[in-house]
């Protein structure tokens, strides 16, 4: 008993805090600990889980004076399921450290996407570079009809029902870019 009249330490996301047990009661923050472990708030402001999803993995090269040296390119989708999704592009030596940076990328670049119900508003077509991109809204029940990025971003975004094609360019990154452009214009 002594022990829980004494001072403890609480990790927060504020930093460290100190909480008297005698002055609130055991009670009171036995309950407020419990409330504090179910939500779970991400860096982005999002009050949910995070799906990631791999879109691209290359290999970059840049010529120097003692020679090539080698690094991956990532692209990765986040989203939350329920119409908030991000895209990020990220560098480095290894896979975990371009993903890592792709992932931190991509929660900066977020954006909410209206949906009706689990399909899209509207009908979209959208050009970006040489990608040209077809959307269409779906019966409830008919899936992602969609092809490699498109299909990835609408999952992370939270769509369930949509037709699409994509026309021109067979670059992942260009349609996922293109994908990105076209649901922010729905906003």
């Amino acid at each position: 008993m002594e022990q829980l009249n004494e001072v403890i330490s609480q990790k927060n996301t504020e930093g460290s805090k100190e909480v008297n047990l005698a002055a609130e009661g055991v009670d009171n923050f036995l309950s407020r600990m419990a409330v504090s472990k179910k939500v779970r708030k991400v860096d982005s402001g999002f009050r949910t889980e995070l799906i990631t999803k791999l879109i691209s993995v290359r290999r970059v090269s840049k010529m120097t004076k003692g020679g090539r040296t080698l690094k991956l390119s990532v692209l990765v989708a986040v989203g939350d399921g329920s119409g908030n999704f991000g895209l990020g592009l990220g560098k480095g030596e290894d896979l975990k450290q371009a993903q890592d940076k792709a992932v931190a990328d991509a929660k900066k670049n977020m954006i909410s996407v209206k949906l009706k119900g689990t399909t899209i508003p509207r009908e979209i077509f959208y050009k970006y570079k040489a990608a040209k991109l077809i959307l269409k809204p779906a019966k409830r029940g008919t899936g992602i009809v969609a092809g490699s990025s498109v299909r990835l971003i609408a999952e992370v975004a939270g769509i369930r029902d949509m037709y699409s094609k994509i026309l021109g360019s067979n670059n992942k990154v260009t349609n996922a870019y293109a994908m990105c452009n076209a649901l922010k214009s729905l906003s």
